[in-house]
């Protein structure tokens, strides 16, 4: 379960986020859905694949990218990790996802990710660089509502990642981000009895 302090924690970060342009709450969002540490050039290219009016605006430049970065550094909305990489604030990454979904911008922006990335080999196998990768396409996988893949893409990455899926279970980075209930029971009935079993023992 989350802790008080992360909660108050995050609350202030959610009030940060709702006092941003929209313009700031867009790259945040899509941020989040890339989920792994990026550099501003990478960022740049995932927003140029991004087919949304806001991104395609002919004003939006590697300067103005810059501007909104460090708007959302100071508000601590973005971190920097190893290399300087640039992430999504930890407490921050489901919120932003959902309200990109609630948004309708979801769908735009995933598939800016994947185009980027291109994580499927011929004969619809994945591959994955390492395991914030696989979360990030198990989360797109399950806002889409596309469980066979959220299956395919749990295997894939138990597979490749052994030791972190038993240190960092998906179960407990996703859905308890905080704690959603409701998401969670959209999965199946076998992932439902996994992932309660991880959250609650």
């Amino acid at each position: 379960m989350s802790s008080p302090d992360n909660e108050t924690l995050r609350q202030s970060l959610i009030a940060a986020y709702e006092d941003s342009p929209s313009m700031d709450r867009g790259i945040l969002q899509l941020m989040s859905i890339i989920y792994d540490g990026v550099n501003k050039t990478a960022l740049m290219d995932y927003v140029r694949q991004c087919n949304l009016p806001a991104f395609k605006d002919g004003n939006f430049s590697q300067v103005t990218l810059t501007e909104v970065i460090n708007r959302l550094m100071r508000k601590n909305l973005i971190v920097k990790g190893e290399r300087s990489q640039l992430h999504c604030h930890f407490l921050m990454l489901e919120e932003a996802t959902r309200r990109s979904v609630k948004g309708g911008h979801f769908e735009a922006m995933a598939q800016s990710v994947q185009k980027k990335r291109r994580s499927v080999l011929p004969g619809n196998s994945l591959y994955f660089v390492n395991y914030n990768q696989t979360l990030s396409e198990l989360r797109i996988a399950f806002h889409r509502g596309d469980m066979p893949r959220v299956k395919q893409i749990l295997s894939t990455g138990e597979r490749f990642f052994p030791r972190e899926f038993v240190q960092y279970p998906p179960w407990l980075l996703v859905f308890n981000n905080p704690l959603c209930p409701d998401e969670m029971w959209t999965l199946p009935d076998d992932l439902i009895s996994e992932a309660l079993t991880m959250l609650f023992t």
